[in-house]
């Protein structure tokens, strides 16, 4: 049986919306712990990619749905607490998607 492809779309969108959040909240409202949140979660997904370009696709793809699942819980857990959907639930949302995707393909690779 041939090995499913590899695809990194996932990782390089939530790199780029990870990254462009934290740096856009820093922007806007000053807030440093957003800004490493973002950009942290952003190098998360970009160390992703790298080992996808490595042929390592079940490391990339695990180190993926990690970074999805923490996500989806730091910032479940923030927009429950603030009552706020944007941008938070939004957020968690995304981790979401991306932890359930990123694990179907780590599953595919094994």
């Amino acid at each position: 049986m041939e090995k499913p492809a590899g695809s990194t779309h996932m990782s390089m969108t939530m790199a780029l919306v990870c990254t462009g959040g934290g740096i856009f909240s820093y922007i806007r409202k000053g807030s440093i712990p957003s800004m490493i949140g973002g950009v942290g979660a952003g190098l998360s997904y970009s160390l992703a990619i790298y080992l996808h370009s490595k042929d390592e696709h079940y490391k990339g793809h695990s180190v993926a749905c990690t970074t999805g699942g923490l996500l989806a819980g730091s910032m479940g857990y923030r927009a429950l607490k603030k009552g706020k959907i944007m941008p938070a639930g939004i957020i968690a949302s995304l981790g979401v998607i991306s932890m359930l995707y990123e694990g179907k393909k780590a599953n595919e690779w094994r």
